[in-house]
């Protein structure tokens, strides 16, 4: 299931996080490589924007969202989670950037910590810094039925999912979008 809560967070608030990030170096967005797949690759027909990435122990920002993934857990998946992965990424879109259909689910991520092997992603989240640009629509595929969910742009929503859930953001067409996206990690399905 997918679900997503209007946070209401001061426009001053995001302006923080975004000043906060401002000096985080920017990175072309990339993919892992289909022959190695702990290995990322740039390839713009599939990911097309700028990401930077907010690492736990040099910024505030993925302390944040922590508690709010959490809880989500607690109420809505109760899924064996550890923590929330170590980097989230502060991703912009421009016109035409986008990231075609994917899912977060991983069973390669490259270890962060000591003893932080082993791990997968279980929870995606998506907060939206803004809603001033066109185009640029978060949609998820419904794999039962093959219909398709437009997640309604507001700023300030944080919309959470299962990291195995098919999605995509659209091409921007004008304007820039701008989120925030992390995921909960926890050890192997069982």
């Amino acid at each position: 299931m997918i679900y997503s809560l209007d946070l209401d967070t001061p426009l001053d608030l995001i302006k923080y996080i975004e000043e906060s990030v401002s000096t985080i170096p920017k990175e072309i967005g990339q993919v892992h490589s289909p022959k190695e797949k702990s290995k990322q690759v740039t390839k713009k027909s599939i990911r097309s924007c700028v990401t930077q990435v907010c690492n736990m122990n040099e910024c505030w920002i993925p302390g944040f969202f922590d508690s709010y993934i959490r809880r989500f857990n607690q109420v809505y998946y109760r899924y064996d989670i550890t923590h929330l992965r170590d980097s989230v990424q502060y991703i912009t879109y421009g016109v035409d950037d986008h990231y075609d259909w994917h899912i977060d689910e991983t069973t390669y991520l490259q270890p962060q910590y000591k003893g932080d092997r082993d791990l997968v992603r279980k929870i995606s989240f998506s907060f939206l810094c803004n809603d001033d640009y066109e185009g640029g629509d978060l949609e998820f595929y419904n794999k039962q039925d093959g219909s398709t969910y437009t997640v309604p742009k507001k700023r300030s929503r944080l919309i959470v999912f299962p990291s195995s859930t098919r999605h995509r953001v659209k091409p921007v067409t004008n304007g820039i979008r701008r989120s925030i996206v992390g995921w909960m990690v926890g050890p192997p399905w069982k």
